[in-house]
């Protein structure tokens, strides 16, 4: 009797990363370098931790193709905790933030 070619498939291996954009300790220390050191350093930081992202997904063997997808997922991810964490602190870069100007009171007059 022979083989059937059916049992002798096997799926191939395929790696799947933790996403970057979820790797809340590498996002907090973006943040806190925003607060702390200020936006320049920030985004150089920012962009240190996307190159290592980028190698790290190339060795896994992502197509090229979802990379720049991923790419878009981090940055957003960083950008909106960097976002809260410098309002909550109110300083960026050592310096207070400047005061939000508030909206003038006008009365509307109803005709």
């Amino acid at each position: 009797m022979t083989q059937l070619e059916l049992f002798e498939w096997a799926p191939s291996a395929v790696v799947v990363a933790f996403p970057h954009s979820r790797r809340m300790a590498v996002l907090l220390s973006i943040a806190d370098t925003f607060v702390v050191h200020g936006y320049e350093a920030g985004n150089k930081r920012m962009e240190i931790e996307g190159w290592k992202m980028i190698a790290d997904l190339l060795r896994l063997g992502m197509p090229h193709e979802e990379i720049g997808g991923e790419i878009e997922k981090f940055t957003c991810a960083a950008r909106d905790v960097a976002s809260r964490h410098i309002i909550q602190s109110g300083t960026c870069g050592g310096e207070p933030l400047p005061p939000r100007p508030q909206p003038e009171n006008r009365k509307r007059r109803l005709a």
